[in-house]
């Protein structure tokens, strides 16, 4: 009961802020609040989905390393190469985070 007062509250919010963009039957079955298609929405939007992509290949490099390391067969040279594919992947991550988390706390200061 009390989330559901919340809800209505929530989209009562919206609706006064944005008139005429949300609209709340769209809300519950999408799951999604409509916004304006401003520029600094779409820039958001692309640099959003940009870290998003960079983090999926990030992920796919760790699992990639690890098959490589699991199929060198105690080779060090195989090994090596391996054990520096997923320290790279690894540090892509993070950095890939940290950039995440900086973006949207500058935005979020705007």
């Amino acid at each position: 009961m009390k989330i559901a007062i919340q809800i209505d509250t929530y989209l009562d919010k919206l609706q006064k802020t944005n008139p005429g963009v949300v609209d709340p039957q769209r809300v519950f079955d999408t799951g999604r609040v409509a916004t304006p298609a401003t520029p600094e929405a779409i820039y958001y939007n692309v640099v959003l989905y940009f870290l998003y992509i960079c983090g999926f290949v990030a992920v796919l490099v760790l699992i990639y390393g690890g098959i490589l390391y699991i199929t060198s067969a105690g080779e060090a040279e195989k090994s090596e190469r391996a054990k520096k594919t997923i320290s790279g992947a690894i540090i892509g991550i993070i950095v890939i985070m940290l950039s995440y988390s900086t973006y949207n706390f500058i935005i979020g200061r705007l």
